[in-house]
């Protein structure tokens, strides 16, 4: 699922992924990347906020009561925090994690509430 999971990514790099989008708002693609067509909503959220000790399990534990977790993903991370994706299976799923999570929880170790964003992509 993991090897699964990058190849979408590696895939949506190449067309120029939004980190993060709301449903059907238009982001202006990243510098060089090819011209977007129809804007597709999928089932990956981006989690910013996160404490630097938390791991995948911690995620998964976090997410799963609002639907099953495929993984997920370190993204980035600063000198206090990180940013992690994580790809449910059901675009509802990940409807209902954001809206339940989002600026709601502080995760232990966290200096302020998580930020979880649904993702969009364009598709060329």
């Amino acid at each position: 699922d993991e090897e699964e999971a990058i190849w979408e990514l590696e895939q949506w790099e190449e067309h120029g992924v939004l980190y993060p989008g709301q449903p059907n708002e238009m982001v202006v693609p990243r510098e060089g990347a090819n011209q977007p067509q129809p804007l597709m909503e999928t089932q990956w959220v981006n989690v910013s906020g996160v404490p630097l000790g938390a791991g995948p399990e911690d995620m998964r534990v976090l997410f799963e009561p609002y639907g099953f977790v495929k993984c997920s993903l370190h993204a980035k991370e600063d000198a206090i925090e990180q940013e992690v994706m994580v790809n449910f299976t059901s675009k509802e799923d990940a409807d209902r994690a954001v809206a339940a999570l989002n600026e709601r929880h502080i995760m232990p170790g966290g200096l302020r509430p998580i930020q979880v964003k649904s993702m969009a992509c364009f598709r060329n």
